[in-house]
């Protein structure tokens, strides 16, 4: 490029992610092993309760390989807090980049070995890429150090004798991302290693985590009550160890089973059908973690991530993205009263994410509009809080999924969500009559009363590859008729001609205003080809009789890629009064329209950032508080990452349309142009 005096000037250096570093507060790039690097300091301050100033980072220590002293270093360390001026290493972290095996000969675990053996004092060591996670004890010998395997180490305060007991052992509450990685690469161990099917990991998966928080709520709620959903510190290691355990979670699930808030999500013939040395494996895991206590966000994304990565691998079915739920969400603005149902709710997501606003609401009502981060995170987690947020799950949010399997998906998701219970019920949502509901012909049918919902929500299932061709239920459906099209450009319906069958979605507009009350509100994604195609002009018809439309806003296709390509449109609408719907009233109104270009990812689902004009990428600062030790006392830090900024329009129509329906009014300046890369 030239500069005015018309010399060229190089072209500026492009930016990188950036960070602060936790322990240091030194600017760093924030590649895939800092990141590690920064979560494994959170891991240990946050759930092991070391002061962050006995940990370091970086540490030189000279090894002795094949008769040479070589220089290793350890990425983390983490010092004893005695007297001396030379504090001993007690503990080694040694991080690899994400993939790397632990058996790698360079960089698995014999390098953990290597600079453990270097250090005498060192008994315990740790070895992670980030997904993978292995925990070293090293006991010295005459001639050589041996090492054996641990389901984890003792934290600030603790012994190894404390993990062995249920009465002394406490379950560490998990940060950041790990517990997402732990209930990843449980799911992984059991899909990948041990040769299951999905499908069937997650099946056991589910039992499990149900036993787990099942065990937590008895300890908190019966003071004689013994822990069983726990592993020794070695006990996985053999066969005799590994049968104990096995014994343990099975008494556990016949508990479960019994359950009055749960019996009804197993059969009584259901089984925990893992092998003993997989239930070892997987239990040891999961015992290392209290999930009650835990934040919900955290639980949250942990649980998505394991219902998505199943989804994909063999069902077959791909759910509404995160961030198109929560725009829907923020469009809808659900208020504490009104009831909210999703008739297809697959996972949940929906419902959860109601669930979520209504603590975030609540938490920001306590706190004010000034308080920070990890106050609010405090106020949202808190029992009061939390105990408000089960009520109204309970009395306001309603599920029902066809598939058993995604019933009780959706009913874990609500409950590692704190929900308590959660109004979630198997049942075809198109089959349902009057005369059902009436006679209590399905479970729930006193909740799911047509013509009882302030709010629907729903992400329906279509295609044409799926669609509904039974007579008995298409009667049931004026859109399931043949409609002629009349002089004066209205429609008529042949009272006795049905179709021979029609794509699901159709039926759902029709059955999601029937859920609605008068001036109920309704968001639904739609394909594009029911708004557009002349064939369907009769549909749009029966939807401005019925209802006025709100908003529609336009999709991209990526907004569902990698894992299905369709063209989409999210339709929101508030039905009509009865007698407006019989007097054929068509009045006119103002009606929020958006086309959504960019959401966040490309067709292959890479990430895209915002650009400036001039096509260099925008980086913003964004400033996160920490809960952290110090000189043995709890306090809130903050660092600062410098990161790009995704290029996701739906934050934005959301936030707009919010203002538009309060003042009338849109900003109408975009800011910068997205562009992909």
């Amino acid at each position: 490029m030239l500069d005015v005096t018309g010399e060229e000037t190089p072209a500026p250096e492009p930016e990188e992610d950036t960070l602060a570093d936790l322990l240091t507060g030194a600017e760093r790039k924030a590649s895939d092993l800092e990141l590690i690097v920064q979560r494994m300091i959170r891991v240990l301050a946050g759930e092991y309760h070391f002061p962050l100033e006995t940990i370091g980072r970086d540490v030189t220590i000279t090894v002795s390989l094949d008769g040479k002293n070589r220089k290793k270093r350890a990425e983390l360390v983490v010092y004893g807090t005695g007297v001396d001026k030379d504090p001993p290493i007690e503990r080694i972290v040694s991080i690899r980049r994400p993939g790397t095996k632990p058996t790698d000969r360079v960089s698995g675990l014999e390098s953990l070995e290597d600079l453990m053996d270097a250090v005498g004092e060192c008994e315990f060591g740790l070895w992670t890429n980030g997904r993978d996670v292995a925990y070293l004890q090293k006991k010295k010998g005459a001639l050589q150090s041996r090492f054996v395997e641990l389901s984890d180490f003792p934290g600030a305060g603790e012994r190894l004798d404390d993990l062995d007991r249920p009465d002394r052992r406490i379950a560490r509450i998990a940060v950041a991302e790990d517990l997402r990685e732990t209930v990843l690469r449980c799911h992984d161990y059991l899909y990948g290693n041990q040769s299951m099917t999905a499908n069937r990991a997650f099946a056991e998966m589910l039992k499990l985590i149900f036993c787990k928080i099942y065990d937590e709520r008895q300890l908190r709620a019966r003071n004689t009550y013994q822990r069983q959903f726990w592993v020794g510190v070695t006990e996985r290691n053999d066969t005799a160890g590994q049968q104990r355990i096995a014994t343990r979670i099975r008494e556990l699930f016949a508990q479960v089973k019994r359950d009055r808030d749960l019996r009804d999500i197993f059969k009584p013939a259901d089984e925990v059908e893992l092998e003993p040395r997989q239930l070892a494996w997987v239990s040891s895991e999961l015992a290392r973690y209290q999930f009650l206590d835990a934040e919900v966000d955290v639980k949250g994304l942990a649980y998505e991530a394991m219902v998505a990565m199943t989804m994909k691998k063999e069902r077959g079915q791909f759910f509404t993205p995160r961030n198109v739920v929560e725009a829907m969400v923020a469009m809808l603005d659900p208020k504490p009263e009104e009831r909210v149902l999703d008739p297809a709710c697959g996972s949940g997501r929906f419902l959860v994410a109601c669930l979520d606003r209504y603590r975030n609401s609540r938490a920001t009502e306590l706190a004010g509009a000034a308080a920070g981060e990890v106050e609010m995170r405090r106020l949202r987690n808190s029992d009061s809080v939390l105990g408000e947020a089960a009520a109204y799950a309970r009395s306001c949010l309603v599920g029902v999924d066809l598939d058993p399997e995604l019933q009780r998906a959706a009913r874990m998701n609500m409950l590692i969500n704190n929900d308590g219970h959660g109004s979630i019920f198997s049942f075809n949502s198109l089959s349902l009559t009057r005369t059902d509901l009436s006679a209590g012909a399905v479970k729930g049918a006193e909740l799911v009363g047509f013509e009882t919902f302030d709010i629907v929500l729903t992400n329906p299932p279509f295609g044409a590859n799926i669609p509904v061709d039974d007579p008995d239920i298409l009667r049931n459906f004026e859109l399931a008729h043949r409609w002629d099209k009349t002089p004066d450009g209205s429609f008529a319906m042949r009272q006795d001609d049905l179709q021979s069958k029609m794509p699901p979605e159709i039926l759902f507009i029709e059955r999601c205003m029937q859920w609605l009350r008068e001036g109920g509100r309704m968001g639904i994604v739609l394909p594009d080809g029911i708004l557009g195609n002349p064939d369907t002009e009769y549909i749009r018809y029966w939807i401005l009789q019925h209802s006025r439309i709100l908003a529609s806003v336009d999709l991209p296709v990526e907004a569902f890629l990698p894992q299905v390509g369709v063209q989409a449109s999210l339709l929101f609408l508030q039905k009509r009064p009865a007698a407006e719907v019989r007097a054929g009233v068509q009045d006119e109104y103002p009606i929020f329209m958006a086309v959504v270009e960019f959401v966040g990812h490309d067709r292959r689902g890479n990430t895209i950032y915002r650009r400036d004009p001039d096509g260099f990428e925008i980086f913003a600062n964004r400033a996160e508080t920490l809960e952290v030790r110090r000189g043995g006392e709890s306090v809130v830090e903050m660092r600062t990452l410098r990161m790009r900024v995704p290029a996701d329009d739906l934050p934005s129509v959301a936030s707009r349309y919010r203002r538009w329906r309060d003042t009338g009014s849109i900003e109408s300046n975009p800011g910068p142009v997205p562009a992909r890369g």
